[in-house]
């Protein structure tokens, strides 16, 4: 056996084993793909989900409005960015500007009486001007074709 030949052979067998390696790798990345579509499928279902649920509430008369508003707009904005544009659905975007500076938790709990008094008039006025269009985008919700 020659020198040449040898070397050939050598060069045969790394070529295999780097496209052997190359096939091994190709198929971790489809795998890795699938296990990414998979998940996204499942986060955009909880989307889902939470938001019919939301709304469910809402029409049942169950939660706070601006609060509905608040995390419906988070949830709809994750899922398409345009949605709120959607006329049905733009109360939602009006009721988060509208409320969205408004403090909650322990720095609703450290404002005087009389601030407090203000913001939850306020919040109520824009609750009750807005009641309907709300409960109306929630029953859109509830079957919209996601």
């Amino acid at each position: 056996m020659t020198l040449y030949t040898l070397l050939l052979i050598i060069a045969t067998i790394i070529t295999l084993a780097l496209a052997i390696w190359a096939i091994k790798l190709w198929r971790e990345v489809f795998q890795n793909q699938a296990k990414i579509r998979e998940y996204k499928k499942q986060h955009r279902d909880f989307l889902i989900s939470s938001i019919r649920l939301i709304a469910a509430a809402v029409v049942n008369e169950q939660v706070n409005l601006s609060e509905a508003c608040i995390r419906l707009r988070f949830l709809l904005e994750n899922i398409d960015e345009n949605i709120l544009k959607h006329a049905d659905f733009a109360v939602i975007d009006t009721m988060y500007i509208a409320t969205k500076d408004m403090p909650t938790h322990d720095a609703r709990h450290s404002l005087r009486p009389n601030k407090l008094h203000a913001l939850d008039k306020e919040r109520i006025e824009l609750e009750t001007q807005h009641r309907e269009e709300i409960i109306q985008a929630a029953k859109k919700l509830l079957v919209y074709g996601f």
